[in-house]
């Protein structure tokens, strides 16, 4: 779970479903797995560039994550690549605000 921004500001509470996952030369070792995280932000714009959901913000940047949630630790071929992609969010309702969907729309 992401820290809680100060609190002078406004706090906005979404839950975030992420698909992890890596991709070897041998296809039989590649390894998903679907996480949820929670994110404390001031705003769905902040918490887009955060997750890598384009954003009009330019100060806005990506943040680092654990990409080894998806590796696969027993592969013996070689890693080509690996990854984390958001698959929806909720706000503090439950609310399906975004969804990997609605961009092919």
């Amino acid at each position: 779970m992401n820290e809680i921004p100060d609190t002078e500001d406004a706090v906005e509470e979404y839950e975030v479903n992420f698909l992890y996952y890596s991709e070897y030369e041998d296809e039989k070792e590649n390894k998903s797995i679907y996480d949820e995280e929670t994110f404390y932000v001031k705003s769905l714009n902040e918490l887009f560039a955060i997750i890598g959901v384009e954003t009009f913000d330019e100060e806005l940047f990506d943040t680092e994550f654990n990409e080894t949630l998806g590796e696969n630790s027993a592969a013996e071929s070689s890693l080509i690549s690996s990854g984390r992609e958001p698959i929806w969010v909720k706000d503090s309702t439950g609310k399906v605000v975004w969804s990997e969907d609605d961009e092919d729309e």
